[in-house]
């Protein structure tokens, strides 16, 4: 399991989708993942399907596995890099945000856990 995650939470410029979709499919998780700590990363796009009806505010998502003693020298590393990374002009800078995350449990999946819920019926 990893120590960190870091939750990344973007968008492209309106109409680069698709340029945008392959710059960090294809080069930004790379130049992520070369740096020390980051040992995983997956992305998604957000769903039509939704719990409330409304504008979303971010359309693509990143989660980055970070196996770093603290999130601290993580962000470091990102910070000390990110001027050596190519960024692609199709990201809107200005709607993007990241976040670290500590787990504060283990992982839980379902067939282990007893669900008070089921237990009624």
């Amino acid at each position: 399991m990893a120590k960190h995650i870091l939750v990344v939470l973007s968008n492209a410029q309106d109409g680069t989708d698709e340029q945008f979709n392959r710059w960090y499919t294809e080069t930004h998780l790379g130049d992520i993942l070369a740096l020390p700590g980051y040992t995983a990363a997956q992305r998604f796009k957000v769903s039509e399907a939704q719990m409330a009806a409304g504008d979303l505010p971010y359309q693509y998502l990143a989660i980055y596995e970070v196996d770093a003693e603290d999130a601290a020298s993580a962000a470091d590393a990102l910070r000390s890099n990110s001027g050596r990374m190519v960024i692609d002009p199709a990201l809107d800078r200005s709607r993007t945000v990241a976040w670290f995350y500590t787990p504060i449990t283990e992982r839980v999946q379902a067939q282990d856990t007893p669900s008070p819920m089921l237990a009624e019926r």
